[in-house]
């Protein structure tokens, strides 16, 4: 990959990164172009393999900064801009909105299927870095067994202050955020997906370069 520029909000930055390697061509209004050196060399990052014995919050917010994390939510906002934000919200929940928004959807559910330790060493360094008094993770009423792989992850780990919780409802779209704080109005709120890029730029230091989608539906083959 390839850091291409850095977003400055306020006293906030956060960097952005190309999936191949080369330079900046001409920059477009809208668009960066990046000229291939054909070399696909990955961005040096920094993994730290010991982030939760000796990473500080400062430590998480600076990887967060450097590998261009997103809140990867409908606002998409900077990660570490949104840590910052929350952190007059210190001692509260950290809740993780783990629900699909459409009925054919399953990103969250395989994410939790594939990678729920990584999922939980990602939710917690967020709760560090956000000092938040527990981490819930909310999902959908059909995810049993995401949930019950999750729950019997923490039992494993022997983790305090965890929660795995299958909600049900009929509000559509099922993921909207003013839903989920209408159910727990006192805690922060947090993606799934943000969680998983976490736990790749801190733990393998890999910067945002993808995430996970569904394709589905009547018409695929």
């Amino acid at each position: 990959g390839q850091k291409i520029g850095t977003h400055f909000l306020g006293a906030e930055t956060s960097a952005f990164h190309a999936p191949i390697s080369g330079h900046v061509g001409t920059p477009e209004r809208t668009a960066v172009e990046i000229i291939s050196d054909r070399k696909d060399e990955r961005y040096p990052l920094r993994a730290h393999e010991n982030a939760l014995e000796e990473g500080t919050r400062d430590d998480f917010l600076a990887v967060m900064r450097e590998a261009g994390l997103r809140t990867m939510d409908e606002e998409n906002q900077s990660l570490a801009a949104k840590v910052n934000q929350d952190l007059a919200l210190e001692e509260t929940p950290l809740i993780i909105n783990a629900r699909e928004s459409e009925p054919y959807l399953t990103a969250q559910y395989s994410l939790m299927m594939s990678h729920p330790v990584e999922l939980l060493k990602g939710a917690e360094v967020l709760k560090r870095a956000l000092k938040a008094s527990k981490v819930i993770f909310l999902c959908e009423a059909f995810h049993r067994e995401a949930v019950e792989l999750l729950k019997s992850k923490i039992y494993f780990l022997r983790w305090e202050g965890y929660e795995v919780l299958a909600a049900s409802g009929e509000a559509y779209p099922h993921d909207l955020p003013e839903i989920v704080r209408s159910q727990y109005p006192k805690g922060t709120l947090y993606s799934l997906s943000a969680l998983f890029a976490l736990y790749e730029a801190v733990f393998k230091g890999r910067p945002l370069l993808e995430r996970v989608v569904t394709i589905a539906g009547e018409c695929v083959l």
